[in-house]
């Protein structure tokens, strides 16, 4: 055979993989908002929640060069992000339970993934060996 495709795969398009429904359709809201390492201010006389990352739905998405600073939920007419996600290290510090009960507390779903340092120290080896090869 002339293609490169492996057999009993003849009609598979070698393309772009489809795109998630769930994907196509958040592109094509524009009330969203999702930052990274970016403050949540839910109470003015309390420190921000900081999270890796969140998601926010039914608020401006907010596209400008400088960026949006802060998540403060008051500016944003209340509205509290669905969920937030933590990347934890495997070093212990105790921040990660309190956070727990706060985002609870706010009704805010963690998304939580536990990477240990050997993990992350595979992960490394082995990006170095692809972009070497």
């Amino acid at each position: 055979m002339s293609n490169d495709k492996p057999s009993g795969c003849a009609s598979r398009s070698w393309g772009r993989p489809p795109r998630p429904r769930w994907l196509t359709a958040l592109r094509l809201r524009t009330d969203w908002f999702f930052g990274v390492d970016m403050g949540i201010y839910y109470a003015p006389s309390y420190p921000p929640l900081v999270p890796d990352g969140f998601l926010s739905l039914g608020v401006e998405r907010f596209i400008g060069e400088e960026g949006l600073l802060s998540y403060v939920l008051w500016e944003e007419d209340g509205i509290v992000p669905i969920f937030a996600l933590e990347v934890v290290s495997k070093t212990y510090g105790g921040e990660y339970e309190k956070k727990k009960l706060d985002y609870a507390l706010l009704g805010i779903l963690l998304l939580r993934n536990l990477c240990t340092q050997s993990q992350i120290s595979a992960q490394a080896r082995s990006s170095r060996s692809l972009s070497l090869s």
